[in-house]
Parts: C-alpha cells; structure tokens; sequence
C-alpha cells in the first residue's frame, strides 16, 4: 500500500458511510426494528475501510514525523554521582 491507496480507501469509506442517507430507497428496512442489514453491513464495512487507510497513515506520516521531533529534543545528561529520583531507584525487597 501507498499514500494514494491510503487515501483511497478513506475516500472510500466515507463514500460507504454517505450511501445509505443519499440513497436511502436502495436500502429497504429489514429489521424488526426498522434498520436495514445492507446499511448496516455498509457502515461495519465503512469503518474497516478507514481504519485501514487512517492506520497506514499513521504508521508512515505521524510515527516518523514523532520520532524526528523526539530525536531533535535535547538530552537531558545526569552528572556523574548524581542520585535518581526515588521513584526511579530499584526498591530492596
């Protein structure tokens, strides 16, 4: 996968999120509650689609970008002999 299919798939599924409340006669009700399965099928399918492409925008735009500002921060250094914190130190038993 790339950006643009990354893109795509978003794209996609807000297309199939947006289908059944701009064609609503496409998706007759079903259900003993008025719900239509197609609709619902759709917007379960939806979700995937966009978790699919929002994750492999995360993993290849939002990951690096965090661990170049991470890396550009200064390092904190620690004089020699310096204690840690207590929270930090290893507690005998």
């Amino acid at each position: 996968m790339n950006t643009g299919n990354a893109l795509g798939f978003l794209l996609f599924a807000a297309a199939m999120k947006l289908l059944p409340a701009v064609a609503p006669g496409w998706f007759p009700p079903t259900g003993l509650d008025g719900s239509s399965g197609r609709a619902l099928w759709l917007e379960v399918m939806a979700f995937v689609q966009a978790g699919c492409g929002a994750s492999f925008l995360f993993f290849r735009w939002v990951v690096p970008a965090m661990t170049r500002i991470a890396a550009s921060l200064p390092q904190r250094k620690v004089p020699d002999g310096a204690m840690l914190p207590a929270s930090s130190q290893a507690r005998a038993g």
